[in-house]
């Protein structure tokens, strides 16, 4: 790890680039929230169904979007070098309907330390509805995962909103990460 990361310090240093978001991402998650708000705020000004179902279809693909562009490198703490820039950028995934600080707590802490080992990377941890790993049990109805996973995969925003971060946030142990004390704030 010392040696990998040494190397990459070494590459943007040799080739003069900033370890965080230069003016192009700047302006892309400016235009991206926007955008977003365009599209959410065009919801309840729909006249037909085909553009109410549009305008959500649009907010929803730019709901990714602005978690993966600005809430995801705030968590690395990469999108800004001022950590309180980062912290209210994390807030993109609240105002989105996640909880920043369960998501920055299970991928940063659980995820990129130990990617795609079960029982340690907390975004696999998944139900037994999803077979993800040959070490899970199979049962009969994994067969036709590869039929059932692109429509169940429609439901899991809403699965991880409703249900998932409660979950998360009531443990203490998130994976990779034993005896959590969340604050109370």
């Amino acid at each position: 790890m010392k040696t990998l990361r040494s190397r990459v310090n070494q590459y943007f240093r040799k080739n003069k680039i900033k370890k965080t978001a230069n003016g192009f991402a700047k302006m892309k998650a400016i235009f991206l929230i926007i955008a977003y708000l365009l599209a959410f705020i065009s919801i309840f000004f729909s006249q037909t169904i085909l553009q109410l179902y549009f305008c959500y279809s649009i907010s929803g693909v730019l709901t990714i979007f602005v978690a993966l562009n600005i809430a995801h490198d705030a968590a690395h703490s990469t999108f800004s070098k001022h950590k309180s820039i980062n912290n209210f950028l994390l807030y993109t995934f609240d105002f989105l309907g996640a909880s920043g600080y369960i998501w920055r707590l299970k991928h940063v802490h659980s995820h990129h330390p130990h990617v795609n080992i079960p029982n340690m990377d907390g975004d696999i941890k998944q139900s037994n509805l999803v077979r993800i790993s040959p070490s899970s049990p199979f049962f009969s109805f994994h067969r036709y995962q590869y039929l059932n996973m692109p429509f169940l995969y429609l439901f899991y925003t809403l699965i991880w909103l409703m249900f998932r971060d409660f979950k998360d946030f009531l443990q203490t142990d998130i994976s990779g990460k034993p005896s959590v004390k969340h604050p109370k704030i």
